[in-house]
């Protein structure tokens, strides 16, 4: 009985990570894929049933022709991570840093001193770059790169460290046999662990979009990635293996949810950003409420928009870039900053917030719960350094006050 329980869970394991890989795969991804799978297994039937209705070529005029790693990550480049201007000209400065695998190569100490500011806050708004997508550029490394995409992840924390002692060690995966997990952990090394931009390298920054939109007197059309495609599971005339049909009827299970999902993310962006689309500027709303709107978790929603993209009239952008602002119960992590800004602005006196009153104050002001690890968070973004510190430096002031 004991056995038949490990089976199981190792069973739904695999299931979580096919369909977690399927969803956060682009369209082109899956294609190669799905193709390859259906060469494998006889019951899995992948083909092309239509031609796309319009496609990216249709606003080739109004967009670039070519667009590099260097652009996409500049269109994220926006209040919801670097929440000033300063900081904003510091991560455009890392971006020109980047080589072509979206690896970081410049030299701190000297943007900071450019910026006239520590080698510690350059730090600091270069690990915000793993907001971006994709996930991972900005990293000094692929090993940075995987612990960014890990902090991004909703993984468990002993699949996370199983698989980042891989990457660290891969001479050394003997010592690891044994391990429970380690199949499933050397699955996701192998998927986290490739070059952020390698998308970008293999020339298809402009290749089909995921989703394109296009408008007609007011009306708007929308195609998604997989509209043209028909997956199936017919018979065949080998000898039916269990095990094969199984698989390819959760490939089309897992095609047709992923399908869904994607329509209802651009049905959601047209009908949320409609004057974006039409010239206007993109309307606040967070990936949270957008999760909560189409019914899905927030883990999931990510994975959904992850390394996709939506190409209109304005051009081809990262499905991220319509989410631009972190929200909470119609307030938007903006205003929360600002706030947080303007109380700690007021602190004399001895008197310092710790993050937990911040978190007691914002609940009072807004009627939302921010945990302590988020305060921080928004206070690191803000530049603003810990209570503790905070606390000295009063206490310095005060005495050079005294003095004088």
């Amino acid at each position: 009985m004991q056995s038949l329980r490990i089976s199981q869970k190792q069973a739904l394991r695999l299931s979580v990570r096919q369909w977690c890989a399927v969803l956060e795969a682009s369209g082109s991804e899956l294609e190669k894929k799905l193709s390859e799978a259906a060469l494998e297994n006889p019951f899995l039937k992948f083909r092309r049933k239509s031609l796309p209705t319009f496609s990216s070529g249709d606003f080739i005029e109004n967009s670039p022709k070519e667009r590099f790693l260097q652009e996409s990550l500049l269109d994220q480049i926006d209040s919801s991570f670097f929440p000033t201007e300063f900081s904003q000209k510091i991560a455009a400065k890392i971006i020109e840093e980047l080589n072509v695998e979206g690896y970081f190569e410049g030299d701190e100490s000297a943007i900071a001193e450019e910026f006239g500011t520590s080698e510690a806050e350059v730090e600091k708004i270069r690990k915000r770059f793993r907001k971006l997508d994709p996930c991972g550029v900005g990293a000094k490394d692929s090993l940075e790169a995987f612990e960014f995409r890990l902090l991004e992840s909703d993984y468990d924390e002993d699949l996370s460290s199983l698989a980042y002692e891989i990457l660290r060690s891969p001479g050394q995966i003997h010592h690891l046999q044994g391990q429970a997990r380690l199949l499933e952990a050397i699955d996701l090394a192998k998927r986290f662990s490739a070059p952020p931009a390698l998308e970008f390298m293999q020339g298809e920054a402009f290749r089909r979009p995921d989703i394109l939109v296009a408008e007609d007197e007011g009306v708007f059309r929308i195609e998604v990635w997989g509209d043209e495609f028909e997956l199936g599971v017919e018979a065949c005339g080998v000898k039916e293996k269990n095990s094969l049909k199984k698989e390819a009827r959760l490939l089309c299970d897992y095609f047709n949810m992923r399908h869904s999902t994607l329509r209802k993310i651009a049905t959601l962006i047209v009908d949320l950003q409609r004057d974006f689309f039409q010239g206007g500027e993109l309307r606040p709303f967070s990936v949270s409420q957008a999760a909560l709107e189409i019914g899905i978790s927030q883990p999931t929603f990510s994975r959904a928009i992850a390394q996709k993209s939506l190409c209109c009239s304005r051009g081809t952008f990262p499905l991220r870039k319509f989410f631009p602002y972190e929200a909470k119960n119609g307030v938007s992590g903006e205003e929360i900053r600002a706030f947080i800004k303007a109380l700690i602005a007021q602190e004399q006196g001895g008197r310092i917030y710790s993050d937990e009153e911040l978190s007691e104050l914002v609940k009072r002001k807004f009627g939302v719960h921010i945990v302590r690890r988020t305060i921080g968070k928004y206070r690191e973004q803000l530049g603003i350094p810990s209570p503790n510190f905070r606390k000295k430096l009063q206490g310095l002031k005060a005495k050079s006050l005294a003095v004088s």
